[in-house]
């Protein structure tokens, strides 16, 4: 699933670094294509920075109707 880091510890590079030592392993372990998935729009931009490959495959959009 999407990677958190806390609100407090962003922009020190710490999500980044956890995110590319996740898709280095999974690399590593052969996966040539993974699925993060229920990404927030405004996070896309920083799974695309972490590696050229990154694209957009598929859009969701949850509603919900209340009575």
């Amino acid at each position: 699933g999407p990677l958190g880091v806390l609100p407090e510890a962003r922009r020190g590079g710490l999500g980044a670094a956890l995110a590319r030592a996740a898709l280095d392993d999974l690399h590593a372990r052969g996966f040539a294509r993974i699925t993060i998935p229920w990404v927030a729009p405004e996070l896309v931009a920083f799974y695309t920075r972490l590696s050229a490959g990154v694209a957009v495959a598929e859009r969701r959009v949850l509603t919900r109707t209340f009575d």
